[in-house]
């Protein structure tokens, strides 16, 4: 592959020169960065009644003001290149690499067993209906993916996690293709690998229709960038087929490369025709094509960076104040940093802008359905537009190749490390009260009971999901119903 590589070497401060006005306009941003991590920690320790929705106005404020002063601004001379050039991995083993530090870090999920929504697909993928009317989604390609695994959830985790992997890998190779240097483009595939909140999407067996339809979307890109059109859109109806959200990779090709704006019309045409032919098989479901309000749009504008930048449970965040105002500080800060080193280059900014737009438009497919509960209940939706966020966070991080950009890479990683085995409890007890009311079922139907009714029935466990779907399926062939007679009623002590 060849990328088009749009990268410039970036100035750290004081290497370029200055003018009054500049630094003027770095001492406002300063002050609206320092305002807003008063902010945070005012938010996240609880002093002074300061609400969500202030941070996240203080937040808007310090984004336009330091994408104003990077425009405004002039390069006035060429800054020096980075004096250590690092490593390019080759392509085989980036991928071999990724692979097995995920399955290292993912290996608790391959005993979580089937949850909630398994049990309803391993019923379609069984009675073959990948194409039916059934289901409100049309995603043959995970149902087929169920139906190889049969009743052996541990190779989907397997597959899952595998693809997981891979997709850090991809995220690498993109990474470069949008201008980053090979040290930057590393750091963006381990923050992908080591995202806190991909518990949802990778760990659950479910999880397996966003990181299939994101390897799909990724692979398309990088395709469209070697100039492979058939492979692109052939990895393009991969991920159509994954999930409907894949509807976003036209213009996401087109960020990660303006000079393939051929391909990515390509790419708009086989989605348009697949969105006809999708709304013609299968209707949309009630509200899902709603016009949205202001407020679902400026939720849709702020909720996904708030995860992205700060993807812990709330539970952990008011046991530990501290990481969610480091994490916002931290940001407000890197951001200020970039404005300045980055001033009056259009390529870099245009870079940065590509990125933080990846976000968006990775999300504005399902923007009726978004939403991500304190609990990270719905983070799966912000699996494929974490690819472009990693890749944003590590020009951050680095701007040059140096050990205290790379040391700063190193401590993001290892909270990420630390939150995905945090997060991984919440599954491992979701599977433990599965387990308790499978358990209670099946001593009912030994008893003779064809027909059982069970109260109590857990929903989730702090963000990881039970039996919210899937009950009727799991106790097959007994049938669920408050008609059971009373000894075959069962009453769960959650």
């Amino acid at each position: 592959m060849h990328p088009v590589n749009t990268a410039e070497p970036i100035a750290p401060l004081g290497t370029v020169p200055r003018s009054r006005r500049e630094v003027a306009g770095l001492a406002v941003l300063l002050l609206i960065g320092a305002y807003t991590a008063a902010l945070a920690f005012e938010y996240f320790f609880r002093v002074g009644g300061v609400r969500r929705h202030h941070l996240e106005s203080a937040w808007m404020w310090l984004v336009a003001a330091c994408l104003l002063f990077a425009l405004a601004s002039r390069r006035s001379v060429a800054v020096r290149e980075p004096r250590v050039q690092p490593w390019r991995p080759p392509a085989g083993l980036t991928v071999v690499a990724a692979i097995a530090l995920a399955v290292a870090v993912y290996y608790p999920a391959l005993g979580l067993g089937f949850l909630s929504d398994d049990f309803a697909l391993t019923g379609l993928a069984v009675h073959n209906q990948f194409f039916g009317q059934s289901w409100a989604f049309l995603r043959p390609l995970p149902l087929l993916l169920y139906k190889a695994a049969g009743g052996h959830p541990a190779a989907l985790h397997l597959f899952n996690i595998v693809l997981h992997g891979v997709n850090a890998a991809l995220v690498l190779r993109l990474a470069m293709v949008f201008g980053l240097a090979p040290a930057q483009a590393g750091v963006a595939g381990l923050l992908f690998l080591l995202f806190p909140a991909h518990l949802e999407a990778v760990a659950w067996c479910a999880g397996i229709q966003d990181v299939l339809m994101t390897t799909g979307v990724l692979g398309s890109i990088l395709a469209a960038a070697m100039s492979r059109t058939p492979l692109s859109m052939a990895a393009l109806i991969a991920a159509l087929f994954s999930k409907e959200t894949a509807v976003a990779a036209p213009v996401l090709m087109w960020l990660s490369n303006r000079q393939r704006w051929r391909v990515a019309a390509a790419a708009l045409a086989v989605a348009g025709a697949y969105a006809v032919w999708r709304i013609a098989t299968v209707p949309l479901t009630e509200g899902y094509a709603a016009p949205p309000s202001l407020y679902t749009l400026k939720e849709l504008l702020v909720r996904p960076f708030a995860t992205l930048t700060v993807p812990f449970q709330t539970a952990r965040l008011i046991k530990w104040p501290w990481l969610g105002t480091l994490l916002v500080g931290g940001m407000a800060m890197l951001i200020v940093r970039a404005a300045w080193a980055r001033r009056g280059s259009r390529r870099q900014i245009w870079m940065a802008s590509a990125l933080v737009l990846w976000v968006a438009v990775g999300v504005a497919p399902v923007y009726s359905m978004f939403d991500v509960s304190g609990t990270l209940e719905g983070s799966r939706y912000v699996y494929l537009p974490a690819a472009g966020w990693s890749m944003f966070i590590a020009a951050l991080l680095m701007p040059v190749w140096s050990r205290r950009g790379l040391g700063l890479a190193a401590a993001v990683c290892v909270i990420g490390l630390v939150g995905i085995r945090m997060n991984v409890v919440a599954w491992t007890s979701a599977a433990r009260m599965r387990d308790e009311v499978l358990s209670a079922a099946a001593r009912a139907k030994a008893a003779g009971c064809t027909t059982i009714w069970i109260s109590n029935v857990p929903d989730s466990a702090d963000g990881a999901y039970v039996f919210r779907n899937g009950l009727a399926e799991a106790v097959a062939p007994a049938a669920i119903s408050p008609t059971a007679p009373p000894d075959c009623w069962i009453t769960m002590p959650f």
